[in-house]
């Protein structure tokens, strides 16, 4: 509201008499309102006073005059935000991602009436609110943390208020259309640093009369990435036949694995490279979302005998490349390689024998279960055979203690071994053609053996064994390691038994962690939850189940003990007399308004 007031004067005159007023909105009327005291203007909009004195003698002033008086009660609204230019749009997250040197396109839209905008503001914030983030205005940000610009509606002219050019430039801003009226669309351009953030994008707008909008969400996030994936070709065996079962799979901090180019090269049996250098197996694009290909040695040379390919050693390597573009670079030292050994006489293999599935040299097979090693005379082999198969199971690097299973004259021989609950098994096979004990094949040659690993805890696992120990009242965070022992991708769902227990992304007691072929094996995935005490001691059980295999879960229990702090002495006798009085008076308290 305004209050207005008149004065008159009349020098050399017989001195002021009375001061008509009125007051519309079209600077038209007249005035005919007897002024005494100052007055209020309340209405909305722009509003005319006008007025005239008279003196003692009966002169009546003239022309009658006239102020205007605008009144803005309404803040200016924020009306729409887009973005464009960006090197990868995840329009479901509302994430623009870029990389160095980018620029996008950031279009706002303000409104307001009667006034109208005076001066509109971007920011951009990494990890905080705005004005929020330890920069001081009209300073360079050293964290980056903050950018901050102004534009004056009227004039153009441009305002930086906080900057860091290593982050994101504000580099230009342009009105769309008018932008001298109640609506207003301004255009700004921002170009992407050498420096990676991650950033919210806020808005603001004051009018004209000093109103705002307030700090406005757009909802939208400019995320700077720069480096490329990490991936590789999970671990292969020692040796292998004519089918190498390869995996691969890697992390990406920034927009995210679009793609992996995996290749090959090979030394003979003598040691000469291959002549192609690094080659791409045939059936896989240049940039393939698969994570496992069967790589048929035979198919992929192109010879008509796989054992002309004995002795061969076969390496792999495989680069990533995100959403936008950033390819990894090929790694000095290939991610694997196998040694191709075809057996003469025999095929052998190890298999669960409650799903049925292979198990591969160097993988990792689940505690607790019956497994089954084959050696079978190959199909061109038209004699028996007599079969020995060595097994082993010991401390994962420990040298092995074999045990001897034998079959004589057949064609096959099957061995059910386990269940074990650690550590590691190692098998190895000879046979001979029955009746001809002189000329032994070792299967695979010596010293090698195949070998696979138990897995305690194939899904999950608390990193506090047995025991953990809680203030009463207190909160804290336990670590839990997360693996995927499988040669697939795999999502790992993950549950507490208590609400006294949540994980911390999703604030709930449940969350799924997705695994690339092998990850969290050797070097363990860590996710954490938060756990609330309670009054008591409590058993807190964590349960883990496989999204691509239905038999495999997991189950790690601990035993929270709830403490007092060191100065709580306890009760004495007469407080627990007094609690009990207490109790026995409220209980009949409610006994008699329930009756």
């Amino acid at each position: 509201d305004v209050q207005v007031t008149l004065t008159c004067s009349d020098t050399g005159g017989s001195n002021c008499d009375t001061t008509f007023y009125c007051v519309d909105t079209t600077d038209t009327c007249s005035p005919s309102t007897t002024y005494s005291i100052p007055f209020n203007i309340t209405s909305e909009g722009t509003n005319y006073v006008r007025f005239y004195s008279t003196d003692i003698a009966g002169n009546q002033e003239t022309p009658t005059q006239s102020i205007e008086i605008k009144i803005d009660k309404t803040n200016p609204s924020f009306i729409s935000y887009s973005i464009s230019g960006c090197d990868y749009t995840d329009n479901p997250n509302q994430i623009c991602w870029v990389k160095s040197g980018t620029q996008t396109t950031h279009r706002i839209q303000h409104t307001d009436s009667p006034s109208t905008p005076w001066r509109q503001y971007i920011t951009f914030t990494s990890g905080c609110n705005p004005n929020g983030c330890g920069c001081n205005w009209g300073e360079l940000c050293s964290s980056g943390d903050e950018i901050k610009s102004s534009v004056s509606v009227d004039t153009g002219a441009v305002a930086t208020h906080m900057w860091n050019d290593n982050y994101l430039d504000i580099s230009a801003v342009s009105c769309i259309g008018v932008c001298t009226g109640t609506d207003i669309e301004e255009e700004w351009t921002v170009t992407a640093g050498t420096s990676e953030k991650d950033y919210a994008i806020y808005t603001f707008l004051y009018d004209e009369a000093g109103r705002e909008t307030g700090y406005i969400d757009t909802g939208w996030e400019l995320n700077s990435d720069n480096t490329p994936p990490d991936t590789e070709v999970v671990d292969l065996p020692e040796y292998s036949m004519v089918t190498i079962q390869l995996s691969w799979g890697g992390t990406d901090g920034g927009s995210g694995i679009e793609c992996y180019r995996v290749e090959y090269t090979y030394e003979d049996g003598n040691g000469i490279p291959s002549p192609d250098g690094w080659t791409k197996p045939r059936n896989l694009e240049d940039c393939t979302g698969f994570t496992t290909y069967d790589f048929e040695i035979d198919y992929e040379l192109d010879v008509p005998d796989p054992e002309m390919l004995n002795n061969y050693t076969f390496y792999f390597r495989s680069m990533g490349k995100d959403w936008i573009d950033n390819w990894e670079t090929p790694p000095a030292v290939p991610d694997a390689n196998t040694t191709i050994f075809i057996p003469k006489l025999i095929e052998i293999s190890a298999q669960s024998n409650e799903t049925g599935k292979l198990i591969r040299d160097k993988g990792w097979f689940p505690k607790g279960k019956e497994i089954t090693i084959s050696a079978k005379a190959k199909d061109d082999v038209p004699e028996n055979l007599d079969i020995k198969i060595y097994y082993s199971n010991h401390t994962r690097g420990a040298t092995p203690s074999w045990t001897l299973y034998e079959c004589n004259n057949t064609r096959s021989c099957n061995v059910t071994i386990g269940p074990f609950e650690s550590g590691e098994v190692a098998y190895y096979v000879r046979a001979a053609v029955f009746g001809d004990p002189a000329n032994w094949e070792r299967s695979p040659p010596v010293p090698g053996y195949w070998r696979f690993y138990i897995a305690s805890h194939p899904l999950c696992n608390f990193l506090v064994t047995d025991v953990l120990t809680m203030i009463l009242g207190s909160r804290g965070l336990i670590g839990i390691e997360v693996r995927n022992i499988q040669d697939q991708f795999d999502v790992i769902g993950l549950n507490f038994s208590t609400n006294f227990a949540k994980f911390v992304e999703t604030d709930s007691q449940y969350t799924e962690v997705q695994l690339n072929p092998g990850e969290g094996v050797n070097v363990p995935k860590i996710i954490y939850a938060r756990l609330v005490s309670s009054s008591d001691n409590f058993q807190l059980t964590l349960g883990g189940n496989s999204s691509i295999d239905s038999t495999m879960f997991d189950m790690d229990t601990i035993e929270v003990v709830i403490g007092y702090p060191a100065d709580f002495s306890g009760l004495s006798d007469f407080a627990v007399i007094i609690l009990v009085l207490l109790a026995v008076l409220i209980y009949l308290k409610f006994v008699r308004i329930e009756n």
